[in-house]
């Protein structure tokens, strides 16, 4: 059996949205059986989605932020340059968006330095064309900062060492230096890390080779590196670029007056040998301007110690993006010096698209001397002195990991995000955290969802949610929460008026100076959005597999909202739980609002409605007609209504929820008052609940908005097995009175004349007990209250007028919760047989087929008939049977004594030990 579906669609990504997205679907069938379905075009929707187990997804706005730390890295190399400490943007995982840290080192004296330089090894991985790291001196105390060093950015591929020339600072005793880094607003990486840090000066005793290209080219020829193109590099005056050679009027350049080419590879290359023969140090100097395609075209300088011919070595880090100015740039080439044909070159490559300035090279020296360490920090011992700004500090802030108090476990999986994994949060916070930006343009209903748990100082420290249309330039506060939660919890908002192209939610805690607690968790967040129809198969409410049917077009008694109960259900196998009534009667498949204003009852279809004098119908837009949930999450539906008249909003939610080994099913109506004085409502609405004492019903009320003095309270219907199923007809209201029994708190003075927290109670004179009972005030006369042929319990009421204040709501929420651990029995598709039994027949069955049993010895069983929707139909036979084949007729009409129709039923084979479950095709 193929079932065409559109279905709620859960998907584990980051962000973005999905349209017509073909995805494969498990889905469980009645009996377990796996379909694999396509959803058309209008499918109930899970755009974005976060779990946070294997992305932290949201970006969190610093407060007191985790900048450059000092220990042994995790993350990025996985180690230090030498020895086990080190200085990183983050020692165990990436940078933040947005981000601007700042290392600086103790003041440095250079009095008597005459050529000093910055030495360290480095690593980094950075967003190529956004985010990257240099170095910046001060001679002024740290007032103002210069640029010395290229930018750090792309991969350098592994640890490297990188120069930095000091030689315009020299003979300064104050010089501060600074490693700082800069992120844009998205995409990180793990960073930058430095080790081994040196301020060294260096004498030179001989410059092998020096020009500034003012009288010529300084012995530099282009050479073209096949299969790569000219650069070209060419001397002479720039005219574009940095606009003038850095010394005199003349320079080398990948192009003098314009932008390289594209599939350049070519370098300039010195025309003769030099000797750099027992010299301990050798540098290269320079200096250098660059505009180049960020993450794909760069340059750098190569070295041979076997002449013109090479082999050729990279020596240098590779110079691409923007150098901002002109840099003086120091190689050092010490491993190199022991040759008389020491050669050097700069290579230039492109890719194929795009160009820039490219790279310009002026006053080049080649220069032999020795080297003296003046300050050395390696960071084994200490950090060297070295301060972050901001600060690096553990205080509490927004993480997302695994927590260690609090709910001590995340609400799904193993990780969630949490003012504090390891415990209470601080004094003062103003912590915020945003989710990306959301394009939900398309949809015309969306909900925020999210699982949290929280303990606050009630009423001074507070959990908010905000959201945005606009990206974040502006903020409205959705919801707030403050106390305790009880545990973890899940609650669905309604953000329709915001869908826009850029939405997003903001997460803000904030706490005054006193009281600390464990703080705000949450998990599973996600936004929701739907509109479609599903085919009527009937979903299993269990442990593994939590579901909903909702259906507002069913043309039979299988109803408005249904599921049922897994085979091994400790009640009963199939049990269904209808939510809303069938098609059997007008009021069954509504929900109605009613305005005492205008006299007028907004109902959710109209179709065969009828309302007595001296109330109008008036038909809201038709809600969905078909959900199907897989897992926890919620539906929700609005309706507004605005005729001048009447100004309301009314919600129908419904949820399906794993609390644990647990399972439940929700539904909850809203009504809020939009207009700007009280106003006069009632609603009502039909649930046929097919449960025992296994399965417990909570109903409660409260209000929503606005401050006053009612609590929700709420009372459960468990373990009443008095209260076993009774049959009813459509004329039961007057033979059979219901009771709704009310808890409402004691200082409430005087007490309501009208049901608020909701208990149902079927007998008149047997209700339980329970206090404060009240005759259900039904709205008109000889309306069905339940299905009729049928065995269910039934709670079908319309409240008395209630006045709701303005931009007040009444909320009630009855949800069904199911204790036990249940288990999937999926039909078997060959065999029939478990435990020597066996039950076989020929499919499709017609009139007087027969059902053949066979048993290994004497038994009791029973074979049940059951429809598709999970309602009984007929009791083939319950009883004793001897050793050896009993044959058993298909029923021709079911327990009520009418025929039964063509279709797809199933068999139930039940003994002490075993269960046989089989598929019947039936025709008439």
């Amino acid at each position: 059996m193929i079932l065409k579906l559109l279905i709620l669609t859960s998907l584990l990504w980051g962000a973005g949205p999905i349209k017509d997205k073909r995805v494969e679907v498990e889905k469980r069938s009645y009996w377990g059986r796996t379909l694999t379905e396509e959803p058309p075009s209008h499918s109930f929707a899970t755009p974005y989605f976060w779990n946070f187990e294997t992305d932290s997804a949201f970006i969190r706005i610093p407060y007191y932020s985790i900048t450059w730390q000092w220990g042994q890295p995790t993350s990025g190399p996985g180690s230090a340059y030498s020895g086990v400490n080190c200085w990183a943007t983050n020692l165990a995982g990436n940078y933040e968006n947005n981000c601007d840290y700042k290392l600086t080192m103790p003041t440095q004296n250079l009095s008597g330095a005459t050529n000093p330089q910055l030495e360290f090894y480095h690593w980094y991985s950075t967003e190529t064309s956004y985010d990257s790291g240099w170095v910046e001196v001060s001679t002024d105390n740290g007032n103002t900062w210069t640029k010395i060093s290229q930018s750090y950015r792309g991969s350098s591929g592994g640890w490297i060492k990188a120069n930095v020339s000091l030689f315009s600072f020299a003979g300064m005793n104050n010089l501060l230096i600074r490693f700082r880094f800069m992120s844009d607003g998205s995409v990180t990486y793990p960073g930058w890390y430095i080790d081994d840090v040196r301020i060294v000066n260096v004498s030179i005793t001989s410059n092998v080779y020096a020009s500034n290209f003012e009288g010529n080219n300084g012995d530099l020829t282009e050479v073209v590196i096949n299969p790569g193109q000219s650069a070209p590099w060419q001397w002479g005056q720039p005219t574009s670029g940095p606009g003038s050679a850095y010394e005199g009027t003349r320079c080398w350049a990948t192009n003098l007056s314009g932008s390289y080419n594209n599939n350049a590879d070519a370098a300039i290359r010195n025309g003769t040998n030099l000797n750099l023969q027992n010299a301990s140090y050798g540098e290269i100097n320079f200096y250098q301007w660059y505009e180049t395609e960020a993450g794909y075209d760069s340059g750098w300088v190569e070295v041979s110690t076997s002449g013109q011919n090479g082999p050729w070595t990279k020596v240098s880090q590779s110079f691409r993006g923007t150098s901002g100015n002109w840099l003086r740039t120091t190689v050092d080439i010490s491993s190199y010096t022991n040759t008389n044909q020491f050669r050097f070159r700069f290579r230039f490559k492109s890719d194929g698209t795009v160009t820039y300035s490219g790279w310009y090279i002026d006053s080049v020296r080649v220069s032999i001397g020795s080297k003296t360490t003046l300050n050395f920090y390696d960071f084994e011992a200490n950090n060297g002195g070295f301060t972050p700004d901001p600060p690096y500090s553990d205080i509490s802030e927004w993480h997302c990991g695994t927590p260690t108090s609090g709910p001590n476990g995340a609400y799904s999986g193993t990780k969630c995000w949490a003012t504090d994994l390891f415990g209470d949060y601080e004094n003062n916070a103003n912590w915020e955290l945003l989710t990306p930006v959301c394009d939900l343009t398309g949809f015309n209903t969306a909900s925020l969802q999210l699982a949290h748990w929280f303990s606050t100082e009630s009423g001074y420290d507070f959990c908010i949610i905000e959201i945005s249309s606009d990206g974040g330039s502006n903020w409205d506060t959705l919801r707030t929460f403050s106390g305790s939660s009880n545990g973890w919890r899940v609650d669905s908002m309604d953000i329709t008026p915001y869908i826009s192209t850029n939405f997003r939610a903001k997460f803000r805690f904030v706490s005054n100076s006193s009281v600390v607690n464990p703080g705000w968790y949450f998990d599973d967040v996600r936004i929701d959005t739907v509109g479609g129809y599903i085919g009527q198969d009937p979903i299993k409410l269990g442990t593994n597999t939590i579901a909903w049917y909702i259906s507002n077009d069913a043309t039979s008694d299988a109803g408005t909202y249904t599921a049922a109960t897994e085979p091994e259900h400790p009640y009963g196998a199939d049990i269904t739980l209808l939510f809303g009534g069938g098609a059997h009667s007008p009021w069954s498949s509504y929900t109605t609002v009613r305005s005492y204003r205008t006299n007028t009852d907004y109902v959710t279809r109209s179709s065969g409605a009828s309302t007595p004098s001296p109330f109008d119908t008036v038909s809201l837009v038709r809600f969905y007609t078909g959900a199907k949930f897989t897992d926890s999450r919620t539906l929700l539906q609005v309706w507004r209504v605005n005729n001048g008249q009447d100004n309301f909003e009314f919600k129908q939610k419904f949820t399906t929820q794993k609390w644990g080994d647990s399972s439940g099913l929700g539904i909850s109506i809203i009504l809020k008052n939009l207009a700007n004085q009280s106003r006069q409502f009632s609603f009502r609405f039909e649930w046929d609940t097919h449960v025992g004492n296994y399965d417990s019903p909570y109903f409660r009320r409260y209000y929503s908005l606005t401050p006053n003095p009612w609590e929700p309270r709420e009372i459960q219907w468990s373990g009443l097995g008095s209260l076993w199923y009774g049959e009813e007809s459509e004329d039961s209201i007057s033979t059979r009175r219901h009771f709704l029994s009310v808890t409402v708190p004691t200082f409430y003075n005087p007490p309501p004349t009208c049901p608020d927290s909701l208990f149902y109670v079927r007998w008149a004179g047997n209700y339980g007990g329970y206090s404060n009972a009240f005759e259900v005030p039904y709205m008109g006369d000889g309306i069905a209250d339940s299905l009729p042929g049928y065995l269910d319990d039934c709670v079908c009421y319309m409240w008395v007028n209630r006045t709701i204040a303005s931009n007040d709501s009444i909320v009630i929420t009855q949800y069904l919760f199911s204790s036990s651990t249940l288990i999937d029995v999926e039909e078997q598709s060959s065999g029939f047989t478990r435990g020597g039994i066996a039950l076989t027949f020929s499919n499709p069955i017609k009139n007087g087929t027969h059902l053949n049993f066979c048993s290994p010895k004497p038994d009791n069983i029973s074979i049940m008939l059951y429809s598709i929707d999970g309602r009984r139909v007929a009791k083939i036979y319950e009883g004793r049977v001897q050793t050896g084949r009993t044959n058993f007729y298909f029923p021709d009409f079911d327990e009520n004594g009418r025929s039964i129709p063509s279709g797809i039923y199933f068999l139930v084979l039940e003994t002490k030990e075993s269960r046989i479950i089989r598929k019947a095709v039936y025709l008439r």
